[in-house]
């Protein structure tokens, strides 16, 4: 995937013009031990897909979209990290300057604000730089992609006049949620500070002193294996939330906990006596996705860890607000769903139609349950299949896959409309990298 591109006069503009290979080649830690030609390489490995300069990298949430460029995970890691370090201080020194540094207030009335955020460390220990990653266009377009006004990379530095600077993400994510709409959010842009170039790489013993430098000309990657460990059992987020359940289809109070890699959901807060586990949902390998109805809600989609299908967890949320904090941090661990709907699949043993919740999840699985708290009942793997619109009826199209038992799915949306949305989505992952071992399943009649 590549990332959004910036408007004129966002943050991004002001990141570094150099092209890929000259970044790469300046990244001694990276091409340590790496042939002549790996700079070449990587820069055309990245630009494949779309990735032409270091600030294009910036706004990934994790190294998986390299990983499946073929990069090796701890390269992939090396890489993005190097990215975050080199955008953390060049925008350190230009706020510290003031040069070209300027503030935007973009007001809302309400939410949800559909707009993705990232934490990047800053100079400061403990403390993050929140920038935008993106829009979520699920659905639409949101009030803070329709604004015009905010961009990839444009930093969040205050939300109601209440600023930011020297908050984790955690905290900050939970600030922007406590502050009731009518709400305004204050980003830094530059359209011409010029952040600096990146440097040599300091030696290992110095790479913590040269990343915590605000303004010293650039900052060095330490080799991925060399991050701070992280803390598997830290509490991220926390607080009462509504889980529907999957026989009985009730909403119950739980109380969730985001660790790393995982929610967990107890009867009570862990703390207060009685208080019992209930289960763990594991976000690795999720897909997450909001709801329309009913309000407040999400879905994550995960990995069931008893048999290796997918399972559908819809939780909801006190308000739009909680909702966006709370799926803003999960996605942190997963990724999100490209496209949620119902669509009407017609049987392979018995050819009725029946109405089914699908799920596109990158990099090319359309996942299909009997709602979005019902059972899995199949995965068809879009990698190399054809998706074909019918000509005789304009709701109706054909998916041809390469593997499985089952290669033919007939699927009928709504409206003609959401037929070629369907159609344009599932086209444009048919050429997605299949994980090995993976094909289609078909557990409908």
């Amino acid at each position: 995937e590549k990332p959004s591109s910036a408007r004129g006069g966002g943050t991004m503009a002001a990141f570094s013009d150099a092209d890929m290979s000259e970044w790469l080649a300046k990244q001694a830690s990276l091409a340590e031990g790496k042939p002549e030609a790996w700079v070449a390489e990587t820069a055309s490995q990245l630009a494949s897909k779309g990735f032409l300069t270091p600030r294009d990298l910036v706004t990934l949430n994790s190294g998986e979209p390299l990983t499946e460029l073929g990069f090796a995970q701890d390269d992939a890691d090396a890489i993005l990290t190097a990215a975050e370090s080199d955008f953390s201080a060049g925008y350190c020194a230009a706020l510290e300057s003031g040069a070209g540094m300027d503030s935007i207030d973009v007001g809302f009335d309400e939410g949800p604000l559909k707009l993705k955020f990232k934490g990047i460390a800053a100079a400061v220990e403990n403390t993050d730089i929140i920038l935008v990653a993106g829009f979520d266009s699920e659905g639409g377009t949101g009030p803070a992609e329709a604004s015009g006004k905010i961009a990839a990379l444009d930093c969040l530095a205050a939300v109601n006049g209440k600023p930011l600077a020297g908050m984790s993400f955690k905290d900050a994510m939970t600030a922007i949620q406590e502050e009731a709409f009518p709400k305004t959010l204050t980003f830094k842009k530059s359209s011409t500070a010029t952040f600096p170039a990146a440097a040599p790489a300091a030696p290992a013993e110095d790479a913590s002193a040269s990343a915590s430098a605000s303004s010293g000309g650039g900052s060095s990657s330490a080799p991925a294996e060399e991050a701070v460990e992280v803390d598997e059992n830290a509490t991220q987020m926390e607080g009462w939330l509504d889980k529907q359940g999957h026989v009985n289809k009730s909403w119950k109070k739980r109380y969730f906990v985001l660790k790393t890699g995982r929610l967990e959901y107890y009867t009570n807060e862990p703390s207060e006596e009685g208080s019992n586990l209930q289960g763990t949902i594991s976000l690795t390998g999720s897909t997450l996705y909001s709801l329309q109805e009913p309000p407040c809600a999400f879905v994550v989609q995960a990995i069931d860890p008893s048999n290796g299908s997918k399972k559908a967890y819809p939780i909801r949320a006190a308000n739009d607000a909680s909702r966006e904090c709370w799926v803003e941090l999960c996605r942190l661990h997963g990724s999100d769903a490209l496209m949620t709907g119902w669509l009407v699949k017609q049987g392979h043993i018995i050819p009725s139609w029946r109405k089914r919740w699908f799920v596109l999840e990158p990099p090319c699985k359309l996942h299909y349950f009997t709602s979005p708290a019902g059972e899995w009942k199949g995965t068809i793997q879009l990698k190399g299949a054809t998706i074909t619109p019918s000509n005789a009826n304009p709701k109706l199209f054909q998916v041809h896959t390469l593997s499985g038992e089952d290669k033919d799915f007939s699927l009928k949306a709504d409206s003609s409309g959401d037929r070629d949305q369907w159609v344009r989505s599932c086209r444009s992952v048919t050429s997605g990298e299949e994980e090995e071992g993976e094909e289609t399943i078909n557990n409908d009649e």
